[in-house]
């Protein structure tokens, strides 16, 4: 492959406004794989820079957005899976001349897509800490982005809980002898109050996870208890419910023992009314995503969910399975009726697709 081709047929494609189908195929080419030689890693990382950055003025919304996700994912692959240099050998200037225009636009976009970007390349493995491959990193501290939740202590502290939980997920029965609650949840306690809101979604997943190996064990709470503490928490303090179901290994079928006569549902419910909007932070599920998955087929819930103004959660809440579109009937037309067109729009044609006959009497 002769030098700078691939960027160069890049900035033709973008002068002619190549289709997004076009500019597709010719991201396919820039595509990382491990064992690329030096100078086509080296092309092909600058042109997926340029993709993952432009506008796309002559293009839809969505499929500008479409190129620039699938680009940026595989500058981040560039950077971490794919990394071709040992430490320092290649140049932090030759670097930047390649990326350091993506580094410019994404420090524009919002603090979700700026932490996802920091927390690929710091949770990567192998870790990279002293190599170029993390410059980007500090480039945006030193541009003053990295600020407020995702201050760059609070990323390292994140990622250090979430490399916590992750081995926890590991650890053999033996290891699990040796730990107790009192002493092995304070650190995850003390960290539920922490400034940044992914610094607590860490926490709270490492707590949940801890929480599920030591269950049944002496001192350590019943789930009911802490699910009740939790919801507290989320309350002060959103996303931290949900990060907290997903280590403590949620189960709509398998929890049954563990809480006897709580009312989960009812739990639900208060804790997303309590609740506000959830951050959207890596390896962090959100707790609307459990509670669709729960209350499927809940139109009484779906409702609660309409009255607490949380209409998008209820869209994928009502639509979740196919199979109970007849169950949830009343609520769906209800919706196919909202105010919000984009909800209204959703669930007319969500019916068209899957309801009966009479059912979509009331839209012709």
């Amino acid at each position: 492959m002769v030098e700078g081709s691939l960027r160069r047929e890049l900035e033709a494609n973008i002068s002619r406004q190549a289709t997004a189908n076009e500019l597709a195929e010719f991201a396919a080419l820039c595509e990382m794989r491990p064992g690329m030689e030096e100078n086509h890693w080296i092309d092909a990382l600058g042109a997926l820079a340029r993709l993952a950055s432009e506008g796309y003025a002559w293009l839809s919304a969505g499929e500008g957005a479409m190129l620039r996700f699938g680009a940026g994912r595989q500058v981040v692959i560039a950077l971490t899976d794919c990394w071709p240099y040992q430490l320092d050998a290649i140049e932090e200037q030759v670097l930047k001349e390649l990326i350091g225009f993506f580094i410019n636009w994404l420090e524009t976009q919002n603090d979700e897509r700026v932490c996802a970007f920091c927390w690929a390349l710091m949770r990567a493995q192998p870790r990279r800490q002293g190599s170029t491959a993390q410059s980007p990193i500090y480039w945006l501290l030193r541009s003053g982005r990295l600020k407020g939740d995702i201050e760059l202590p609070s990323l390292e502290l994140a990622v250090t809980l979430t490399d916590e939980e992750g081995a926890m997920f590991w650890w053999p029965e033996e290891r699990w002898k040796a730990a107790n609650w009192q002493d092995c949840s304070k650190p995850y306690l003390h960290f539920l109050e922490h400034g940044s809101s992914l610094v607590r979604a860490a926490a709270a997943k490492a707590l949940g996870r801890l929480h599920a190996g030591l269950r049944d064990r002496a001192k350590t709470p019943a789930l009911p208890q802490l699910l009740l503490e939790i919801a507290d928490r989320e309350a002060n303090s959103p996303g931290v419910a949900g990060p907290f179901l997903e280590g403590a290994d949620w189960g709509i079928e398998d929890w049954g023992d563990l809480l006897g006569d709580f009312d989960l549902r009812q739990w639900f419910l208060d804790t997303l009314r309590r609740s506000g909007k959830e951050p959207d932070w890596p390896e962090a599920q959100a707790l609307e995503f459990y509670a669709q998955e729960y209350l499927c087929a809940d139109g009484a819930a779906i409702e609660d969910m309409l009255e607490m103004g949380r209409e998008e959660l209820a869209l994928m809440t009502a639509m979740n399975l196919v199979e109970n579109v007849e169950l949830l009937r009343p609520v769906l037309e209800r919706m196919a009726r909202s105010e919000n067109p984009r909800v209204a729009a959703a669930v007319q044609a969500y019916l068209a697709e899957h309801g009966q006959a009479t059912g979509r009497q009331w839209l012709n």
